[in-house]
């Protein structure tokens, strides 16, 4: 969607309010994993479902 982590962040914080950039540079860089919450507020974010964000290890995603 070409967002920086700030801009990510700041959407992300409409519906997480706790959510802040470096949440965003830790989930990216792999040293943390978004919780529930979070995985909800990414997915209004982003206009897509909760179940879209995850794959499977074949690459195709998984069904809900």
């Amino acid at each position: 969607r070409g967002l920086s982590f700030g801009e990510f962040a700041l959407l992300l914080s409409v519906y997480e309010k706790k959510a802040a950039k470096g949440h965003v540079w830790s989930w990216e860089s792999g040293k943390a994993k978004p919780n529930s919450r979070h995985l909800m507020a990414i997915s209004k974010v982003l206009g897509i479902e909760p179940h879209d964000l995850f794959i499977d290890q074949t690459g195709t995603k998984k069904k809900a």
